[in-house]
């Protein structure tokens, strides 16, 4: 769990992320974090999430967006938790989290290993 709760309204903030389509699987994306070294498969569902996350919309938002157009309901705060978890989620509602890549672990970021979308950090 996060230490800063994400609820209906939370605003959530991310470091600069890639996002690509799956090689294999057309429903799935991967997202990661370069600098860190974390990639993750998650369905491409939740790709759109993150996006509209990223424009500014607070969870409900994003939630009744995907609902509208995809008619599945998705719980996005158990994906912002679990984005967090991984380093990818900077800020929620303006309180910052802890980034791993601040912990002298992780070198400064590098090259993608491949070409993607890139969600711009909010800092």
């Amino acid at each position: 769990m996060i230490s800063a709760p994400v609820t209906a309204e939370s605003r959530i903030t991310f470091h600069a992320l890639v996002m690509r389509p799956d090689d294999d699987d057309p429903e799935t994306i991967v997202v990661g974090r370069p600098e860190l070294r974390e990639f993750i498969e998650l369905p491409a569902l939740y790709g759109e999430a993150i996006r509209l996350l990223g424009e500014g919309l607070p969870v409900t938002a994003a939630e009744e967006g995907i609902a509208a157009e995809h008619l599945v309901e998705v719980d996005i705060a158990e994906l912002v938790d679990a984005l967090a978890e991984l380093g990818f989620v900077a800020s929620v509602n303006g309180r910052e989290l802890p980034d791993p890549a601040g912990d002298g672990l992780h070198g400064p970021g590098g090259k993608t290993p491949w070409p993607g979308v890139r969600i711009p950090s909010g800092s």
